[in-house]
């Protein structure tokens, strides 16, 4: 059934990877690399808008990497 349903789009390729503590430290660097790029635009941009949605981008990232790090040490330690 995983294999079909990653074959036809129902569950992403990052889904089927996040039991894999390889595959979850790749997803943190990934993260964190675009972490600071998002950081990085952030402290040039001017238009309040832009900067608004910079922020987003930020909290969202911030998420992301905070629900892959908590994967990681749940499949360290079990």
């Amino acid at each position: 059934m995983d294999a079909f349903a990653i074959k036809i789009g129902l569950i992403e390729k990052e889904e089927k990877e996040e039991n894999d503590l390889e595959s979850i430290k790749k997803i943190l660097r990934e993260t964190e690399d675009s972490l600071n790029r998002a950081h990085t635009r952030f402290d040039f941009l001017l238009d309040d808008d832009l900067i608004e949605s910079q922020i987003y981008e930020i909290r969202a990232l911030k998420a992301r990497y905070s629900y892959y790090l908590k994967k990681a040490k749940e499949l360290k330690n079990a």
